[in-house]
């Protein structure tokens, strides 16, 4: 892509990505654009292709200026031999989240640069057709019909409304996110149900010394601190051990975009809190056990 006669070095050309649109696109879906004007006419029509850009495309390659009226030289990645399109940008598009192939994910956090190309400059090899209804009317025989009048061999296939063709987009993600959900509450589960079985064992080994110090005059706040601070040091290791291996894990592993946080600090707080609250409830017990022993028999047994 080459922007008002401007270009980066050859091993790092200037590049965006494209979206093949027709001049109703954004009217279809309800979006005003930003600045500007839509694209009018065709291809053949004008001496240049309309083109319109999104927000992030005008902070990195135009500092912020007005975009109107800027050229571009855009050349398809998929077809480097074919002529380059000659093209002027007439308005700036509202912010929407495209879905990019996966061989061709944006490598800088944040929206991706966008050119929003007329259909027609482009012609692609498949097309999406968006139409808006009023109402709750059927209008699938209609589209089928205007299909059909231009060329009866094309087909019409995965007819969906749009809150539908966004759950099929995502459903990889919501499947994957209620399986990581899933099996973080059982292993959460799983430790905790160790960490309560070590912890009680530990505690129920000082039954007798409990039993000793009640017998002595102890009171309840004491043998309770008492039991927390003889299991606090593993505890704490292991708290220690495990924030800092996902801060580790993040660190390594993070692909550097926004939404995907590893060590997410309100998940980290959520564990501790659970790893406290059953520390506690494993002290309870012997705790109460050897507050319900007769301190006389407790001596007499010594």
């Amino acid at each position: 892509m080459v922007v008002d006669g401007r270009s980066q070095a050859a091993e790092r050309p200037l590049s965006a990505w494209s979206v093949d649109v027709s001049t109703g696109y954004f009217d279809t879906l309800g979006l005003p654009l930003v600045r500007g004007r839509a694209p009018r006419g065709t291809a053949a029509e004008r001496a240049r292709t309309e083109v319109l850009v999104n927000d992030p495309f005008v902070a990195r390659f135009l500092g912020h200026r007005d975009p109107v009226g800027t050229h571009l030289t855009l050349t398809s990645a998929r077809a480097p031999d074919a002529a380059p399109i000659d093209a002027v940008v007439v308005g700036v598009a509202p912010l929407i989240r495209q879905r990019m192939p996966a061989v061709a994910q944006n490598t800088v956090p944040g929206p991706a640069p966008v050119v929003y190309v007329p259909v027609t400059a482009s012609a692609p090899a498949t097309l999406t057709l968006i139409a808006r209804r009023r109402g709750q009317a059927d209008i699938v025989p209609a589209m089928r019909a205007a299909v059909a009048a231009l060329d009866a061999s094309i087909p019409l296939y995965r007819v969906r409304t749009l809150r539908r063709a966004i759950d099929d987009t995502d459903w990889a993600a919501r499947v994957s996110e209620r399986l990581a959900i899933t099996l973080t509450v059982l292993c959460l589960m799983m430790a905790g149900i160790g960490l309560y079985a070590v912890t009680a064992y530990r505690v129920s080994l000082r039954a007798e010394e409990l039993g000793v110090r009640r017998a002595l005059g102890a009171g309840g706040t004491h043998l309770a601190w008492l039991v927390l601070r003889g299991v606090r040091s593993p505890v704490a290791a292991g708290l220690a051990l495990g924030i800092g291996g996902a801060l580790a894990w993040d660190r390594a592993f993070s692909s550097g975009r926004p939404a995907v946080v590893l060590a997410d600090p309100r998940v980290l707080a959520l564990v501790v809190t659970v790893v406290l609250l059953i520390t506690v409830a494993a002290c309870v017990g012997p705790v109460r056990r050897a507050m319900a022993v007769d301190p006389a028999a407790t001596l007499r047994r010594g």
